[in-house]
């Protein structure tokens, strides 16, 4: 498993500039992995931001990684490919009642 180097955090939140940020080491999914880079799961941080609450990887998408992840989203094709990493994953019904209370 590789390593991403160079990010994000720098020891300060992407939304409020705070300097009270805690990283933890993580992985990135082999779902994302595959679909943003087409490569293995890297080692990454996670940012967890104790003044806001708010929290990021440190490893982010270029534009080009986050135009290849979406690509095709909720298509036939998309979901073969998550379902081939995360077998619980299932389609969500735009007209799903929950999914509608939530949108609205």
């Amino acid at each position: 498993m590789s390593t991403h180097s160079g990010g994000r955090a720098r020891r300060s939140c992407l939304c409020c500039t705070s300097t009270s940020v805690d990283l933890e080491t993580t992985v990135v999914s082999p779902f994302v992995a595959y679909r943003a880079w087409n490569g293995p799961a890297e080692l990454t941080r996670i940012a967890f931001c104790a003044d806001g609450g708010f929290r990021f990887f440190d490893r982010g998408l270029s534009a080009d990684e986050s135009a290849r992840s979406y690509r095709g989203y909720r298509t036939e094709q998309y979901f073969r490919d998550r379902h081939r990493f995360d077998p619980f994953y299932t389609p969500i019904h735009i007209d799903d009642p929950i999914i509608v209370m939530y949108k609205t």
